[in-house]
């Protein structure tokens, strides 16, 4: 049985040569970036949960929060200066979340709505 694969893999199967190709990489072949992001933020110094909305809210060593709401949904924002954030406060009864970075010592509110007053998608 074995000789007979063999034998018909033989006649069907062609067996190229191909010629040696040499090739030469340069660094600006070559560009890494961020195509997808997966998992929790990097360095979390602090979260939040807001049980009436159901969102999580993480905040990092390098100024991001990013908020988780129903599955599959998450948005990210930054502060302008890359500062850690140390305390995340969701305002009850409000579409809104306080920030507080620790090393400039300044609080930020964030609204979740927009200026038409819908709510982001993540929050529905």
């Amino acid at each position: 049985m074995a000789q007979l694969i063999r034998r018909l893999s033989s006649k069907f199967i062609r067996k190229r040569h191909l010629p040696d190709v040499v090739e030469r990489f340069v660094e600006d072949d070559f560009g890494v970036t961020s195509a997808y992001r997966h998992g929790y933020p990097n360095q979390p110094s602090c979260f939040a949960f807001d049980p009436v909305s159901r969102l999580l809210a993480i905040g990092t060593k390098d100024g991001f929060i990013t908020l988780y709401g129903r599955p599959g949904v998450e948005q990210r924002f930054a502060h302008e200066q890359q500062v850690a954030v140390t305390q995340i406060i969701f305002l009850p009864a409000s579409k809104q979340l306080i920030t507080v970075c620790g090393s400039i010592s300044t609080v930020f509110l964030w609204n979740l709505v927009d200026e038409t007053g819908h709510v982001f998608p993540f929050l529905l």
